[in-house]
């Protein structure tokens, strides 16, 4: 997985220092490109200096409708993951 500079996910806080791509993990993260916390599955997209930031509402409805639904999964994923963690 491609180290990137530390971040932090803007709407938790959760410590960011690693992005992996699901069409092949050796791409490192570009302007533009997506990404989920893996904490809070809050949507980000990374900027020319590979900072990250909350995506907007127009950049989400700009996403192809198969990145759409990769995501909603993702982000299922991680909630279900996180509330499993809650019940133990």
């Amino acid at each position: 997985m491609p180290r990137t500079k530390e971040n932090q996910c803007p709407y938790c806080g959760y410590k960011i220092d690693a992005a992996s791509d699901i069409a092949d993990e050796k791409n490192t993260p570009k302007k533009g490109d997506v990404s989920i916390c893996i904490k809070c599955a809050g949507l980000m997209t990374f900027t020319e200096d590979c900072s990250l930031v909350e995506m907007t509402q127009e950049e989400f409805h700009e996403l192809p409708d198969e990145v759409k639904k990769q995501l909603a999964k993702l982000r299922i994923c991680i909630l279900e993951m996180r509330e499993n963690e809650f019940e133990s």
